[in-house]
């Protein structure tokens, strides 16, 4: 991944237990904290085992981080 001409080496265990996703402007979303040091990028899915929404936080100073969120909280607005 490339943020501000920086390469950024995205680990194979960020995405790789993510079956299924979904493409579309629903499913995807990215944005750029105020201050520019914070790109987060959530994406939805869903698998045999249900759907998921993943959320990448990459920010400027090296400290990424992953997490899960509630596909239920995160479609109604409160996630």
């Amino acid at each position: 991944m490339i943020v501000d001409g920086r390469v950024v080496p995205v680990a194979r265990t960020w995405y790789w237990d993510l079956l299924n996703p979904n493409f579309g402007k629903m499913y995807e979303r990215a944005s750029l904290s105020a201050d520019g040091h914070t790109l987060t990028l959530d994406m939805a899915g869903s698998d045999g085992a249900g759907s998921y929404v993943a959320q990448w936080r990459i920010r400027t100073n090296g400290r990424h981080s992953r997490k899960m969120l509630d596909p239920e909280r995160y479609f109604s607005g409160r996630s």
